[in-house]
């Protein structure tokens, strides 16, 4: 009985108590002023995501101050606790690598800006996807052409190209069709587009590459990603209906044989 009554009449007690409640009412206010500010100005991906790293980490740092506060008032040897836990903080860490890497290769997406979400990506072999979700351990990007969603852990992306709106398409005309004639196509062909697919704007760039059977030119548009698949699929057929309407065919690889006796 009289120890409980010491227990309860001593300094520590109360000293203990005070650093605990001062601790959770700093996180408190924290919380209440980062909600506050939050509804004030609108966050993007980047500046929510550093938002909650820092959360994370003001966490933990006010739990770790409390608990070593609190043991050294009682007079219990913190040095000794705090060597014993890097001991086991090696061997976790053995064993919980991948999720280690994975969380660092996270702040570093974070960090350098690789993406957002909503971005238009391509990694590997998903050649045109949307970023939909993203947190410290896992990416998870839409693939436009197959309807699936590939999740990546982070630790995985060391490189992720991120799609610009503008599509190129080349024009493979034949050796036979001349430069000028080849150009008054190519601006047929951009007309068609700009007046029949919602592109926001089409250019002709000229000559791109000297294939092994086509002189191929190039036209540039600039079109929303989510419709990048349509939209090419449409321009490829005013491609060949234009062809058609000026009888030109479309080149093709051939083999000459020739046989000697």
């Amino acid at each position: 009985m009289d120890v409980i009554k010491n227990f309860l009449l001593s300094p520590k007690l109360y000293i203990s108590t005070a650093i605990v409640v001062i601790c959770v009412a700093v996180w408190f206010l924290y919380k209440q002023f980062i909600k506050r500010f939050s509804q004030k100005k609108k966050f993007d991906f980047k500046k929510e995501a550093n938002l909650k790293t820092v959360s994370v980490c003001i966490k933990y740092l006010l739990i770790i101050f409390a608990a070593i506060t609190v043991l050294q008032i009682y007079g219990i040897n913190v040095t000794s606790i705090i060597t014993g836990l890097g001991v086991a903080g090696i061997i976790v860490g053995f064993a919980l690598q991948d999720i280690l890497k994975d969380l660092i290769m996270g702040i570093n997406i974070v960090w350098d800006d690789f993406f957002t979400v909503g971005d238009y990506v391509s990694y590997g072999n998903v050649t045109l996807g949307k970023i939909t979700h993203f947190n410290l351990k896992v990416t998870k990007i839409y693939d436009l052409k197959t309807g699936n969603t590939v999740t990546v852990s982070n630790r995985n992306i060391n490189e992720i190209t991120k799609l610009s709106d503008w599509l190129l398409i080349k024009i493979p005309y034949p050796y036979e069709i001349d430069l000028e004639k080849a150009k008054e196509i190519s601006n047929i062909i951009c007309d068609k587009i700009k007046n029949t697919v919602s592109v926001k704007s089409i250019k002709y760039l000229g000559i791109t590459e000297f294939a092994d059977s086509s002189v191929n030119h190039l036209i540039k548009a600039n079109c929303k990603l989510e419709k990048f698949l349509q939209i090419k699929r449409d321009i490829l057929g005013i491609i060949y209906s234009v062809f058609e309407e000026n009888d030109i065919s479309v080149p093709y690889q051939k083999i000459d044989i020739n046989l000697y006796n």
